[in-house]
């Protein structure tokens, strides 16, 4: 008789709450780069106006994500972690993720609601890359945990 390996399911109650909370962070996510991939289109050399309500729309859902991720995913993602013994490689993770979310509200900070931001092709440039080893960070954490996580099932 064969015995096939379990595929990746959830093994306890923390690890499908883990599942569900990772699954929607990581649709948020999805949104905040369409949004910000959008936001950049409208940045044309000659475009006729700030596009001041796609970017308030952007600093909205980008606040909302580094807010999940600082105090509800990370924690969840931490306490994985702890429970397998791995919890040093996490923080260490943890550490680099954390410049990027205070580069987050500092854009935020400039550029909602008609903000005192006055280059803000530059500064999305940058924190686009910010967010890009964010994400490359973060999907790492959620890897090196191999444990029961399908973020879009």
């Amino acid at each position: 008789m064969s015995r096939s390996a379990p595929d990746r399911m959830p093994t306890t109650a923390q690890d499908t709450q883990a599942q569900g909370v990772l699954g929607r962070w990581l649709r948020e996510r999805e949104d905040l780069t369409t949004r910000l991939c959008a936001l950049a289109t409208t940045l044309a050399p000659h475009a006729p106006r700030k596009p001041q309500p796609e970017l308030d729309c952007f600093c909205e859902v980008l606040v909302d994500y580094v807010s999940a991720g600082h105090f509800e995913v990370y924690r969840t993602l931490l306490e994985q972690h702890d429970r397998l013994g791995t919890a040093a490689e996490a923080l260490e993770l943890y550490d680099l993720i954390l410049p990027s979310t205070e580069a987050a509200l500092d854009f935020n900070d400039r550029y909602f609601r008609g903000g005192k931001g006055v280059a803000l092709a530059r500064d999305l440039s940058a924190l686009s890359r910010l967010l890009a080893s964010r994400f490359d960070c973060e999907d790492a954490l959620i890897r090196s945990l191999g444990a029961a996580v399908r973020p879009y099932g």
